[in-house]
């Protein structure tokens, strides 16, 4: 917890001076300092809260973590429709109200576990270590996830034109729901994945496997037909005349999101146990292999091909990672480091 504390105070401090320097040749309405300030309260109070939820999902305290999540989305609103009424609307001023929002949404739930009575309690040089151990390759294999999940939208544009990237991004606003819901099982699924795979319980984690997957296919396939039913309504009232011609695009991401779900739960897997050097590895493998890919179909076939460029490559990282899962059970069996 201590920890925390630290990484995210050093975090806020250098967010928020970057946020004051970048900002001072730019007209916000609002002094660098003062902007400056109102980003590194909200990094700080983002960090502490999100650190807490990782903590409810760890132990599995959904209902903490559901209080907590209301009350940060009413003070949200509540508080930032009184910034409208007053007509006080500004970088810093809704900066100012997501960080009151996150703080005190963080004293709904229950706290931080407490720790047993004599149980030692680790040194802050290997508190640290453990840190960079895991650290050193999330933070690159992040931006390399980044990389492979959103590079598309450069690529449409540069290849096909800004409309086309637009267009790409519009058919997706609809279907984030469902990434929305793989977000939220991943958060869950995480630790229970990570005590069957230390415990080489095969038969319960294949059970926890198909589940999900039929769960989450199920769910899937029902939002989707629900908006397709409506899409003739959302394009008349809501998308307007320049997004009449998307719906094929939409079937797209459909099927992107039907195959996303393996690879998303490949993932989980790894990632449980702390799987980080091979996951980086595999994530690099994978832009190479996108940006490839794309540059074949985005000029052939424009949007579309972007989304079928994103489909290819989810099937492929699926191979990947379930070669990969494989690969770290037989390292399991033969008793040694998951994570190697």
């Amino acid at each position: 917890i201590h920890a925390q504390w630290g990484c995210a105070l050093v975090v806020a401090l250098l967010m928020g001076l970057g946020a004051a320097w970048f900002s001072r040749d730019i007209d916000l309405g609002v002094t660098p300092c003062l902007l400056g300030l109102a980003y590194g309260v909200f990094i700080l109070a983002v960090s502490l809260r999100e650190f807490r939820r990782s903590l409810w999902f760890i132990h599995g305290d959904m209902p903490s973590l559901l209080r907590s999540d209301l009350a940060f989305v009413g003070l949200a609103v509540a508080m930032g429709g009184g910034l409208l009424i007053w007509h006080e609307l500004t970088a810093a001023s809704v900066l100012g109200v997501l960080a009151l929002a996150h703080g005190l949404a963080l004293g709904v739930g229950r706290g931080e576990p407490s720790v047993a009575a004599g149980a030692d309690s680790p040194s802050w040089r290997t508190t640290y270590g453990r840190i960079w151990e895991k650290g050193r390759w999330v933070v690159p294999g992040a931006l390399v996830g980044w990389a492979s999940n959103y590079s598309f939208l450069y690529l449409a544009s540069a290849m096909a034109g800004v409309e086309a990237a637009a267009q790409v991004s519009a058919s997706r606003l609809l279907l984030v729901p469902v990434g929305l819901m793989l977000q939220a099982w991943t958060r869950v699924a995480r630790p229970v994945a990570g005590r069957l795979l230390h415990a080489r319980d095969w038969p319960a984690l294949s059970r926890l496997t198909w589940r999900s997957w039929c769960g989450i296919e199920l769910l899937s396939a029902v939002y989707f037909s629900i908006l397709m039913l409506a899409l003739p309504w959302l394009q008349h009232h809501v998308l307007g005349a320049k997004y009449q011609g998307i719906t094929a695009l939409i079937w797209a991401w459909g099927g992107f999101f039907l195959v996303n779900v393996s690879r998303s739960i490949s993932t989980t897997w790894l990632t449980s146990i702390g799987a980080f050097r091979p996951l980086f590895i595999e994530g690099c493998v994978v832009v190479v292999f996108m940006v490839a890919v794309s540059s074949l179909l985005i000029p052939r076939w424009g949007a579309l091909g972007a989304v079928y460029a994103l489909i290819l490559m989810e099937v492929f990282d699926t191979l990947l990672l379930s070669g990969m899962i494989r690969w770290q059970r037989r390292r399991l069996d033969a008793g040694d480091s998951l994570h190697a």
